[in-house]
């Protein structure tokens, strides 16, 4: 602006790449449509595809630019719908901007303001919408980005390309990948580019990331906040899963694991057990247990700890016996130090990335 001579005085108006008001109105009926499952989207934690934070800052932006430009008063904002902004871009840095032709501008998004796909039509350097499909969830971007984050444990944004990647090394073939009539269920295609998200499968209109998967798709692919904090933090792929069954699960093994049940009703809800570590360098045994997330809070994992450290130490005579977690896992580690009173050992690294604190405890 300085070396153009442009003083601030002298703009009319500042645009914003998103209608905040629109969005407004957007997440309200957001929040209706799931009404009151939705309602944890007002306490999501802030994330790379939406911070509440961000936004309150984005709504005091004249306020914020006019401090910076050492203005009398906040500059006038205009919020432009966020596709328009994708459509009107990409439209007039192609080179079909002055073709006498109608030319197509798709925008398939994440989300946006008020959609998460939109058509338009160019024409003689202007721009017209002709399809939106109104909805922020019922989206490719955003399915691919919870998919993608969830499986591969990378941050949405940057889960995207990686696991793109990694998806060349798969089963392209519908008829012999064992996924594709699963989870070919999730996303309904209809006539216009029309897209709807299977809701019972998918629980991210709900939770986004807190809780995205539903009951269905937990069966299918595991429950992915879960197992980002234990064993390989990863969910397991019905042919991984199965490995460690037979790894693991052995009838007659000292060293292994078996299946928590309910007394009451006989139903499965985790599994438990002992393996070998090297933790802290020596040949040692730790135990731990992976409970559905339906049954925690309610005090089944503070039994089964005091009853894998009494079978340890007394019916396996071992000297201690091991628990480790992941340093964010903060549930598991209130347990292993305040209700099994354990003793803190030290923080681990393994290999790169995969942290564990070490907690012990031994024979009297």
């Amino acid at each position: 602006m300085q070396r153009l001579g442009i003083a601030p005085e002298r703009i009319v108006a500042w645009l914003a790449t998103y209608d905040d008001s629109l969005f407004t109105a957007t997440g309200a009926r957001v929040l209706l449509d799931e009404f009151p499952a939705s309602m944890r989207l007002i306490s999501a934690d802030g994330g790379p595809t939406f911070d509440l934070a961000q936004f309150r800052t984005g709504l005091r932006a004249p306020a914020a630019v006019a401090r910076m430009f050492d203005l009398p008063a906040p500059v006038p904002m205009i919020g432009m719908p966020h596709h328009d902004c994708h459509a009107w871009f990409s439209y007039l840095a192609s080179p079909f901007a002055r073709h006498p032709e109608p030319v197509m501008i798709a925008v398939i998004d994440g989300s946006g303001d008020f959609s998460s796909l939109s058509l338009y039509v160019g024409e003689n350097g202007d721009l017209r919408q002709t399809h939106s499909n109104a909805s922020i969830f019922d989206s490719l971007g955003l399915f691919y980005s919870v998919i993608s984050s969830t499986q591969g444990g990378w941050t949405p944004l940057s889960s995207e390309g990686r696991y793109m990647g990694a998806a060349a090394y798969g089963d392209m073939n519908r008829m012999t990948n064992g996924f594709y009539p699963l989870l070919r269920k999730i996303l309904h295609l209809g006539p216009r580019g029309d897209i709807r998200l299977n809701r019972a499968m998918a629980n991210w209109p709900r939770s986004v990331f807190a809780a995205p998967y539903g009951r269905d798709l937990v069966a299918i692919l595991g429950e992915p906040e879960l197992m980002r904090l234990v064993l390989e933090e990863r969910p397991l792929n019905t042919v991984d899963a199965a490995k460690f069954i037979a790894r693991h699960f052995g009838p007659n093994d000292q060293i292994g694991y078996g299946t928590v049940c309910l007394k009451s009703t006989d139903e499965a809800i985790g599994f438990s057990g002992f393996r070998a570590c090297r933790y802290l360098d020596e040949q040692d045994v730790e135990f731990g247990w992976v409970l559905a997330r339906a049954h925690h809070g309610r005090g089944y994992a503070t039994v089964l700890g005091q009853r894998l450290i009494h079978h340890a130490l007394e019916s396996l005579r071992l000297t201690r016996v091991l628990a480790a977690c992941n340093p964010i896992n903060h549930a598991s580690e209130h347990i292993l130090r305040d209700k099994l009173n354990m003793r803190f050992e030290r923080q681990v690294e393994p290999r790169p990335g995969f942290c564990r604190r070490v907690y012990s405890a031994q024979r009297s």
